[in-house]
């Protein structure tokens, strides 16, 4: 029994001398492993939370080898010192590859960036200069212009707006509601003047008096202003900046049969027709 206890103690001494050196060895190589990620500027710049790490599973080891001399612990530590230190320098490796990369994808955002505005600028040069749109002559002369070259034709401003009145007889012949050449061309000339001011409104009012009954009036005045609308929408006027007003005869003010344009501003928000 005695010999086998002796046997026993002489195999563990050996295993502890094994031990010792192998611990050695690895905590020297964990030292030099660190010690050359320490040393890299990328690796401090880059990955210094790995670094740290590393730095210290090494402590561990140098003080499990100082308290105890444990081979085990210490060989534990070295090993994850230095595998600590081999993953900071590869991260540090890694992250500098991909700050490469976005800097260069930078590099291509700005140099796309550059050429575009050259192009620009190219097609700029290269297109013909913008002609300068004279300003829009005021309301009042283009009035002005229109009562000089037509007959049978007053206006006058008022708090509705400009009122321009038309003799029915300068448009539409006794009891009828088509407009005669020269009413035509009246109405045509109007929606040039309306087309250079087109954020206005034109109430067309229509004054009749048929000969008849209050209600045959108020028709042909109806008919008379829908056929004036018609033409100015032919023209281009957006039908919702104009409307329509039939007043007949029996209206106070219709002294004589009439057309009365009503150019307001701002233009209606819908068109339509009213009859009092």
């Amino acid at each position: 029994m005695r010999n086998i206890l002796a046997a026993a103690g002489s195999v563990l001494a050996l295993a502890a001398c094994v031990a010792v050196p192998r611990a050695t060895n690895e905590l020297e190589n964990a030292r030099a492993v660190y010690r050359s990620a320490a040393a890299s500027p990328e690796v401090q710049a880059r990955a210094p939370f790995e670094l740290q790490a590393a730095e210290r599973a090494l402590g561990d080891a140098e003080r499990f080898q100082q308290v105890d001399g444990d081979p085990t612990r210490v060989a534990h530590f070295a090993y994850l010192a230095e595998q600590l230190s081999r993953i900071a320098a590869t991260t540090a490796q890694m992250r500098a590859a991909e700050a490469k990369i976005a800097t260069g994808g930078e590099q291509v955002s700005r140099l796309q960036s550059e050429v575009g505005a050259r192009e620009r600028a190219r097609l700029q040069a290269a297109a013909p200069p913008k002609q300068v749109q004279p300003p829009a002559a005021p309301l009042a002369a283009d009035i002005k212009r229109l009562e000089a070259g037509a007959s049978g034709y007053a206006a006058r401003e008022t708090e509705r707006g400009w009122v321009l009145t038309f003799d029915s007889a300068a448009l539409f012949d006794s009891g009828a509601a088509a407009l005669k050449p020269e009413g035509r061309k009246a109405v045509q000339n109007l929606a040039q003047v309306m087309k250079q001011h087109s954020g206005r409104g034109i109430a067309v009012e229509g004054y009749a008096d048929s000969g008849g009954s209050a209600e045959r009036s108020r028709q042909l005045s109806q008919a008379r202003t829908e056929a004036v609308k018609q033409v100015l929408v032919e023209q281009g006027i957006d039908p919702n900046h104009v409307w329509t007003r039939a007043f007949g005869s029996e209206y106070p003010l219709a002294a004589k049969e009439r057309v009365d344009f009503v150019i307001a501003q701002p233009a209606p928000a819908s068109s339509g027709a009213s009859t009092r």
